[in-house]
């Protein structure tokens, strides 16, 4: 008998050393397992746009033709260095961006644009709504409790992650939504007869009256939250893996998966990004009679890295596989958004289209390439520039002349007062005269300032000039807008929060606060944009140093609590990659509460 208990004793524990040494190596599976189990997802079938005509709302042709299509174009975790627009570009240079940068090119680049916030979920709703994210609650980024254990309990080298377990459970995953009170562009654009449709990652609500149907889109073809690009199986797709455990459970996780207006999963085809811009496309010729808004919100360059094989191929002379992986990445974007227009140009509506393209917030330090942000210092998660300066252009063919640059702050929080600005009939209005009240919208009409900074560069290129109608050029912009009563600048103040870290940004000074660790941060980001010199260490400034910090208090007091506490703070290096161990007493970071 005691032989037998033995036996089974020792069968016991090799059964249980198999089962934990088998959960120990495929545990980041389970929950991707577990959500197919619960969240069926159908073959692919073909996607239906409802073709519409303008004839119901609109008793003139001229009063439709007086309305502009808007397409807004929002990457995700799209590095300033991605793009080659500014003279840089992914490989040092080798990787250019042609569509996007065209959009640039015909129309506006603004220079200093900023995001509303530092990770997805709340710098998207500053884009609809117009707001700033922590004047309506929306301070942190819904969070699986699997991936916020994740975040909370990673360890970086000496700095290791902080997770509440209670303030996880605080509030259900399912009911951490952008606040049903808010007007978002679509709903606002709905009084002027405007169709609205959306492609790609939502990530503002999952329940039925959250999702892009609850939030007022005519139609959507949405992500949830996230979704890989091809099933990391599928020969067509190259996977960068990595070593650190958060990008494998992006890529083991991540659904193939969209749904169409809210109903069931189904696989794309194809690769999600070449999709996307496809359906997209299709969703432009069948809109193309109605004035209409589309937000194509693509989930590039955004984890799992996974890149076309085709794409990878070409990028045959870059050795290092993940950056040739998340190179390939860029290049399906840019030829995404290259889609997307040359489908205004053969619906013939180019020209009364407006575009704008830009990114959620500055790339990540997850994706292990060191320069996605250069010439700035920080990533995504961070308030330096890294993490919060973006690529922003615009172009109207129609209304906004080629090569313009607006060097003043703006922000995406200025996305939804300008569109409004072009479907209320008068642009160059320094308001966008809505029809309802808009008192609490923090953003401002970027057309005034678009139109100056054109006049400027015109009436400077007149000077110089010896056959120049000046007068003329000069009569011709002050009937147009009224600069005299223009402000000088959009924004005296912009302000980031998350948890105890904050930023107040009074041009030209930019002032950081931190409370773990305790540390003050200010620069001049006009003569050092890439933050190396922190001024709040030299005393001739420490007039200024306070002068900012209550500033920041002050504008801190004007914003509302979170409307579900943060569960975790993750440690991120302002000067390292997210798995780089190698770290010394000297090394910046922050930690980011979410």
């Amino acid at each position: 008998m005691k032989f037998v208990i033995r036996r089974l004793s020792a069968v016991t524990a090799v059964g249980i050393a198999l089962i934990w040494g088998l959960f120990h190596k495929y545990w980041l599976y389970i929950p991707g397992i577990l959500w197919h189990i619960s969240n069926p997802v159908a073959k692919n079938h073909e996607v239906v746009w409802t073709t519409t005509s303008s004839d119901n709302f609109f008793p003139t042709l001229d009063a439709r033709a007086a309305l502009p299509n808007v397409v807004l174009i929002v990457a995700d975790d799209l590095g300033f260095n991605d793009i080659s627009f500014f003279g840089g570009g992914l490989n040092g240079g080798n990787i250019s961006t042609p569509n996007i940068d065209a959009i640039g090119r015909n129309g506006v680049a603004f220079e200093s644009a900023y995001a509303a916030h530092a990770t997805c979920s709340p710098a998207r709703a500053a884009i609809l709504t117009g707001k700033q994210p922590t004047k309506m609650g929306y301070e942190f980024t819904p969070t699986h409790p699997m991936l916020a254990t994740l975040f909370g309990k990673s360890q970086r080298g000496r700095l290791k992650g902080k997770y509440n377990s209670s303030a996880a459970r605080a509030v259900d995953y399912s009911a951490m939504n952008l606040p049903l009170s808010e007007t978002l562009i679509q709903n606002a654009l709905k009084e002027y007869g405007y169709r609205s449709l959306m492609l790609g990652k939502w990530h503002l609500g999952d329940n039925p009256s959250t999702t892009p149907q609850g939030r007022g889109f005519d139609e959507s073809l949405a992500i949830r939250k996230i979704a890989s690009y091809l099933p990391s199986s599928d020969p067509r797709v190259v996977n960068y893996e990595g070593e650190d455990v958060i990008e494998k459970f992006f890529l083991y996780n991540s659904p193939y998966a969209v749904n169409k207006d809210g109903i069931d999963l189904f696989e794309p085809n194809g690769y999600m990004t070449d999709y996307l811009a496809t359906e997209a496309s299709r969703a432009i010729t069948a809109n193309k009679n109605n004035p209409f808004f589309l937000y194509a919100a693509f989930t590039a360059p955004h984890s799992p890295l996974q890149a076309l094989r085709s794409d990878y191929d070409d990028l045959w002379f870059i050795t290092d596989h993940s950056a040739r992986v998340y190179a390939a990445m860029v290049v399906a974007l840019d030829r995404a958004v290259g889609t997307i227009t040359q489908s205004l140009k053969d619906n013939n509506i180019y020209d009364d289209t407006i575009v704008i393209f830009t990114s959620d917030h500055g790339g990540s330090n997850m994706v292990m390439q060191p320069d996605v942000n250069r010439p700035f210092r920080g990533w995504k998660c961070t308030f330096f520039n890294g993490g919060i300066r973006v690529p922003m252009f615009m172009q109207w063919p129609r209304r906004i002349p080629p090569g313009t640059f607006v060097d003043n702050v703006v922000s995406h929080m200025d996305i939804f007062p300008t569109v409004l600005s072009a479907a209320a009939g008068d642009p160059m209005l320094p308001r966008h005269n809505r029809k309802k009240d808009d008192s609490d919208i923090d953003g401002v009409n970027l057309f005034p300032y678009v139109l100056q900074s054109y006049a400027k560069a015109q009436l400077h290129s007149c000077a110089n000039t010896a056959h120049c109608d000046f007068k003329s050029i000069q009569s011709d912009f002050a009937a147009q807008s009224n600069f005299s009563n223009l402000p000088e600048s959009p924004h005296d103040i912009l302000f980031w929060r998350s948890g105890s870290y904050k930023a107040l940004l009074k041009a030209p000074l930019k002032l950081m606060l931190s409370y773990v660790p305790k540390k003050l941060w200010l620069y001049n980001i006009h003569d050092d944009p890439g933050e190396s010199q922190n001024l709040a260490d030299d005393s001739r400034y420490e007039d200024t140093l306070d002068e900012m910090v209550a500033a920041l208090e002050a504008e801190n007091e004007k914003q509302i609590e979170s409307l579900w506490p943060s569960s975790f703070s993750t440690p991120f290096l302002i000067d390292k990659l997210y798995d780089d161990t190698e770290q010394n007493e000297n090394d910046e970071y922050v930690y980011w509460a979410n």
